[in-house]
């Protein structure tokens, strides 16, 4: 067999009017000239090709997306010129188009070889008669216009294609029309081809064999010798051989005795196999693949009424609490490649202690490396097929042309990805209801021909037909105290409810799994001044026509106004909602844990975002920089974590506070030790310090004490609870939040100024940081100084944290495609000085 990668030569691109799709003499009329053609990366996006020619701003800047609107409206053709070698007696070519993004026409030689529809999809074409060996071959993709298509305020039931949404605009991206080869190309010549090859594994319930299935089709000179091996760190562990037969069809079955297995994040080790298939014998044809075995199932949730669906992931037969993330897809341009971002981005998740990432059905069918990097990683990972709500209706069309079109692609994307180990639910789609309001299930036409394909092909996954689910499937005080068994998985807020309400909401909690939940808050303040033109930077303009481009419903300024009082600095406005958004975010997802198993469950909304929003519910900025909630959801997620229960943030008019203290554990041995639990004021005066004997069981959470602070005289008005567990083995866990003894957190915006010593040790490899002065220091953030869009990321150990007078702490620091020359860290918070420190030399 031998490949030529199309896709890695030089490509170019040429606009043409929206009628230029059905041009019959499309291909000569691109050819005629070399008028207007621009250099194009395949894959790659029109509008990032257009934009590096100079012809179009950059629309991840200001409002430059509104000028980028019209490519989307354009037909453009992608043309190559290549050489082929000539084919050997009995051997056929094949050109192999792993993706294109919305709608293609496939023109070699002036022969039409086919349409393409699908983002999701790839196609395939026999070009044996058709390439030349005697001279140069000209392919062009001609990509058709973007097809209408309906935005986040429009109707479920007029959407007809099968293109994520989130470009049409959504409330984390403006519009912004993806149009471009998102897959490779690659011409094939060889006397067999496989025309399928479908992968499925199985684990024993007693877990002592994993199975492996695996189908081929082959085309071509058939029947043809079939060898299998199967893989552990390089040596065989299984090998089967077959042939095919005249119909080159094949099957076979390897078990493996005693396999290694694979678990979740923080669960044990991604034990991998590779699965090697070679077809053929002098003009063989080799495939590889990557498996890993284990099991899952859900089971019910503690205490849930008879009926409700579970929710509770039993993997390897082992209850595992899930600790998750919505993932959207890195780019709104998102047939431009980034694999270094999208493994930067994993691998926060991971640290975070996520062990899974929900891909909902506004983004996409995510690529090969995603599950790839997931599966070394541990990330499970929860698939929605690209069907999802509507402000209008959120019905999915069942026009039989639609539904047929549906299907078509779920034959291919299904066998695609089934294999991957970190996939364990597959989904119909995202908040899918009917007329009234109340969450489809298997009967709607298209979830029910979805679960049969999905079901069908990948027997060793989980089947959901939607989420939300329940009788209740948003979350809210009015649902729990109407119909508190009701709320199974459930949705929402998506906005921080109050300095009573969002405590009184997450107090009384009675969800089965919370499967979307979030706070809004500005971005970075380094990413906010690089996204915006200057005169934006004042907080007077927040209302600004460019800020509400940035942030749909995001920036509340009058909310803000109403918990901080006035604030008329940018840095100290982000910091502020960015602490309120980590406070309601990790709060809401320890009250779901401390409910563990009864709550199985939480996955933020969300995670990374696919452009520089000024304001939005992301925990990682689009640069790949976190904001203050993602360091609280990873303490919130940390294996063994303490947490306390409290009615308000802000104590004012209450002698004192009181506080229940919880421990979660996913750890599989019960720890006993002690617990302390001390306060101090914003001048770092004790104002309560109790210490008692712990027990906190494995797997659950357990409450652990009680405790009430005095709120007579305390310094600036802020607060610092402070938890520590510390086992036999002097295994300390330590958690700390900041509270206003005001009406409101106006102390935390008008703490006054402290002052820090910082020095950079080893190198540059870690940072000595002390809080020299006399006040608390609530947040202080370490961040990467240079611009950011700069290449590479700063990863500490440790961030946003609170300081209290005299006290120190040490971060680690961990640099990542940044040569040392150019690191240059950045210390900043609420009421400190930012300043910057670069490592000698």
């Amino acid at each position: 067999m031998r490949t030529k990668r199309l896709s890695e030569l030089p490509w170019r691109l040429r606009e043409f009017l929206p009628s230029g799709w059905v041009r019959d003499d499309i291909a000569e009329a691109a050819l005629a000239d070399d008028v207007g053609w621009i250099p194009a990366p395949v894959p790659g996006s029109v509008q990032r090709a257009v934009v590096a020619a100079g012809l179009a701003p950059d629309p991840y800047l200001g409002r430059n997306s509104l000028a980028c609107e019209w490519m989307a409206e354009r037909t453009w053709v992608y043309h190559i010129r290549f050489a082929a070698e000539r084919a050997l007696e009995g051997e056929r070519r094949r050109l192999s188009v792993s993706g294109v993004d919305y709608a293609a026409r496939f023109i070699l030689n002036g022969v039409e070889l086919g349409r393409h529809e699908g983002m999701s999809s790839g196609i395939r074409f026999d070009v044996t008669d058709v390439v030349s060996c005697d001279g140069e071959n000209d392919l062009l993709v001609v990509l058709a216009p973007a097809p209408r298509e309906q935005d986040q305020l429009g109707r479920t039931s007029l959407v007809r294609t099968r293109k994520s949404r989130m470009g049409y605009w959504w409330d984390f991206c403006p519009r912004l029309i993806d149009l471009g080869i998102t897959g490779e190309i690659v011409l094939t010549t060889s006397s067999v081809l496989v025309d399928e090859l479908q992968l499925s594994q199985s684990l024993a319930p007693d877990r002592d064999t994993g199975t492996l299935d695996l189908a081929v089709k082959l085309s071509g000179a058939v029947p043809a010798d079939v060898e299998v091996d199967i893989l552990r760190d390089g040596r065989v562990a299984c090998s089967e051989r077959t042939s095919t037969g005249e119909d080159g069809r094949a099957a076979v079955r390897l078990v493996i005795t005693r396999p290694d297995l694979w678990w979740p994040n923080g669960q044990g080790e991604q034990a991998l196999y590779d699965v090697r298939v070679r077809v053929g014998d002098t003009d063989a044809v080799e495939l590889a693949r990557t498996i890993g075995f284990r099991s899952i199932e859900l089971a019910p949730n503690d205490g849930a009424e008879a009926g409700a669906p579970p929710y509770v992931f039993v993997v390897n037969g082992r209850r595992i609490y899930i600790n998750g993330w919505n993932w959207v897809p890195v780019d709104a341009l998102y047939a431009d490649p980034q694999p270094e971002k999208v493994r930067h981005l994993l691998d926060l998740a991971a640290r975070s202690h996520a062990n899974l990432l929900r891909v909902n059905g506004v983004g996409c069918i995510e690529t090969d490396e995603f599950y790839e990097e997931c599966d070394r990683r541990g990330l499970m990972v929860w698939q929605e097929f690209l069907l999802t709500s509507s402000a209008t209706d959120r019905k999915p069309s069942d026009d039989p042309a639609y539904l047929d079109a549906v299907v078509h692609e779920a034959l291919a994307i299904v066998p695609r990805v089934s294999h991957h180990p970190s996939l364990v639910v597959w989904c119909a789609g995202n908040e899918l209801e009917g007329l009234d309001r109340l969450p489809l299930d298997d009967s709607e036409p298209v979830i029910g021909a979805l679960k049969d394909v999905a079901t069908r092909l990948d027997r060793d996954t989980v089947w959901l037909p939607t989420s939300a689910r329940g009788r209740q499937p948003f979350n809210g005080p009015n649902s729990i105290h109407d119909d508190p068994d009701g709320l199974h998985d459930v949705h929402g807020p998506w906005q921080y409810q109050g300095l009573e309400a969002q405590y009184e909401l997450y107090n009384a909690g009675t969800s089965l799994f919370h499967s979307e939940l979030g706070a809004e808050a500005i971005t970075n303040a380094e990413t906010a001044r690089h996204v915006l033109p200057e005169r934006e930077w004042a907080v007077d303009r927040l209302e600004s026509a460019d800020w509400r481009h940035l942030s749909a419903w995001w920036v509340r300024p009058e909310q803000w106004a109403e918990y901080f009082g006035p604030v008329d600095d940018l840095d100290r406005l982000v910091a502020a909602t960015q602490f309120l958004q980590a406070e309601g975010v990790r709060y809401a997802i320890e009250s779901n844990r401390r409910r563990a198993f009864r709550n199985s469950g939480s996955l933020p909304w969300q995670f990374d975002e696919p452009f520089p929003m000024l304001g939005s519910t992301a925990a990682v900025d689009y640069f790949g920089r976190p904001k203050q909630l993602y360091t609280a959801v990873r303490s919130a997620y940390a294996p063994l974590a303490l947490s306390a229960e409290y009615d308000r943030l802000a104590w004012g008019g209450h002698a004192g506070a009181k506080f229940r203290v919880w421990a979660a554990s996913a750890l599989v041995q019960t720890r006993t030790g002690r617990l302390t639990a001390t306060a101090f004021d914003g001048a770092g005066r004790m104002l309560r310090h109790t210490e008692t004997d712990a027990t906190i069981p494995a797997s659950g959470s357990a409450r652990l004490a009680d405790v009430a602070v005095p709120l007579t005289d305390v310094a600036f008005g802020l607060f610092v609870l402070e938890l520590e567990f510390t086992d036999a083995a002097a295994s300390t866990v330590r958690w700390r939040a900041v509270l206003s003894s005001g009406y409101d957190l106006a102390p935390l915006v008008r703490v006054p100024e402290t002052e820090l010593a910082a020095e950079l040790v080893e190198d540059g490899s870690a940072l000595l940081v002390c809080n020299a002065g006399t006040v608390v220091a609530p947040v202080v953030r370490v961040s990467d100084a240079r611009p950011p869009d700069a290449a590479g990321w700063l990863l500490p150990s440790d961030d946003h944290v609170t300081l209290l007078p005299g006290e120190s702490r040490r971060i680690e620091l961990e640099w990542r495609g940044v040569p040392a020359g150019e690191r240059r860290i950045a210390i900043s918070g609420l009421n400190v000085r930012t300043r910057e420190l670069q490592p000698a030399g």
